[in-house]
């Protein structure tokens, strides 16, 4: 992906200090859930999501999951 395809850190001389702890955290933390947890979509909303765009990505409404341990 192009460095500025996604900016939600802000780019260029301005760009967040913390973007880069806050990128690596998260990713930590969703592949610490995803390997000790499953999550299943309790409605069928098809194989996509409906995502909008305002400052940040977000779900419109609720996504639904059931989480249970593997």
């Amino acid at each position: 992906m192009h460095k500025f395809a996604w900016v939600p850190f802000g780019a260029g001389p301005r760009m967040c200090m913390g973007a880069n702890f806050a990128m690596l955290s998260t990713t930590l933390a969703f592949a610490t859930l995803m390997s000790k947890h499953r999550f299943t979509a309790v409605k069928d909303r098809g194989a996509v999501f409906p995502i909008e765009y305002d400052i940040t990505m977000h779900f419109p409404g609720n996504v639904e999951m059931e989480i249970s341990r593997r």
